[in-house]
């Protein structure tokens, strides 16, 4: 991990990079994301974009909850 990174993660935030690669998508997707405002709140820190780890985690825990109400749905 790059001393970048680390201080970015001690901060609880991560980068673009980590976001690609934990959501497994492009980078064109993270950016439609932040123009249409969708996904986890952005945080713009002088040229580059950072995401709040809990942010991170409240978005995925809503995709679940969203899914598993659709299912519900599906299933009556």
């Amino acid at each position: 991990m790059s001393e970048r990174n680390a201080l970015v993660t001690s901060l609880g935030f991560l980068t673009e990079e980590q976001m690609i690669e934990i959501t497994q998508v492009k980078k064109e997707t993270l950016e439609h994301w932040r123009k249409h405002g969708k996904g986890p709140i952005p945080t713009l820190f002088g040229r580059a974009f950072f995401y709040a780890f809990d942010d991170v985690k409240d978005y995925m825990h809503s995709l679940r909850r969203t899914r598993s109400r659709e299912s519900i749905l599906r299933s009556i």
